[in-house]
């Protein structure tokens, strides 16, 4: 079975993959060079799955994956939560840029700009791809994982580099079909039909106190048409399956009619903190 990740070797992405799926149980990893090819890749091969950021403690919501999961056709099989021990690592310590994913470089924002401020940053795709460019050009140093500095022959300058020792992120295991085990939590979103009614998110929000389903998360993100308009993602304890959540649906879509709901799967593994 074939699992599509984000690349190069050594991402946290990669590592969360390695973990779930054993290549001992003849599973095959194979590397995306971002999260959008990642969806459509599983989307366009029928039967493989995908392994993507879902959010982080420090930084949130990882936009991305929000946005394909709108507007892809994929499911979140399961979820599954990594530690994220970032280390900075480079073959040189006269080093003159720092690379590598910005949700990194957003978790070591503080260390950095207390012991490197005057080093410039840039970008990458992953945090691995940051350890490639580090690995070919002394000139740069990587915020990567130790896995990767090992794998790329990288040694580790400063262990311990995040900002927050308990960093963690969880991660969406994808798939073209939803998970048949009962949901632990499910993540929805909900889309409003009429976004100047006053009262909306009250009025969206209500059904669930009122049938005792808790909402873990609550964010809005734009809609993409017009300012001031959001879709608003959801998690709730449940299964969007389950009789409790049809009612309150229901009741949303077809008797107010204020909002259309989309559902995306979500956590079934009930101890999902791994260790990497």
């Amino acid at each position: 079975m074939k699992i599509f990740t984000l690349g190069p070797a050594g991402s946290y992405s990669h590592l969360t993959a390695i973990k779930l799926f054993p290549t001992t149980q003849n599973h095959q990893i194979e590397f995306c060079s971002t999260i959008t090819e990642i969806f459509e890749t599983v989307q366009n091969n029928k039967d493989t799955f995908g392994v993507v950021p879902l959010e982080n403690s420090i930084e949130g919501t990882v936009r991305e994956t929000y946005d394909q999961l709108l507007e892809s056709n994929l499911f979140i099989w399961d979820t599954a939560i990594s530690p994220i021990k970032h280390c900075l690592a480079s073959l040189s310590k006269k080093f003159t840029t720092i690379a590598s994913h910005e949700q990194a470089l957003s978790q070591c924002r503080k260390n950095l700009h207390k012991q490197y401020k005057k080093i410039p940053t840039q970008r990458t795709k992953s945090t691995s791809e940051a350890c490639q460019i580090a690995s070919q050009n002394p000139d740069y140093a990587a915020i990567t994982n130790p896995f990767a500095a090992d794998l790329y022959n990288l040694p580790i300058i400063q262990p311990n580099f995040s900002d927050y020792p308990d960093n963690q992120t969880k991660f969406a295991i994808i798939h073209s079909k939803p998970n048949s085990q009962t949901h632990l939590k499910t993540l929805a979103a909900l889309t409003p039909t009429n976004p100047d009614q006053p009262g909306l998110l009250i009025k969206m929000l209500f059904p669930f106190q009122e049938n005792a389903v808790n909402l873990s998360k609550l964010e809005s993100r734009p809609n993409k048409k017009k300012l001031d308009e959001n879709i608003f993602f959801i998690e709730f304890e449940g299964d969007y399956r389950q009789a409790r959540a049809r009612k309150i649906f229901t009741y949303l879509e077809k008797d107010l009619q204020i909002c259309k709901i989309k559902t995306f799967g979500g956590q079934v593994t009930l101890n999902n903190l791994l260790s990497l």
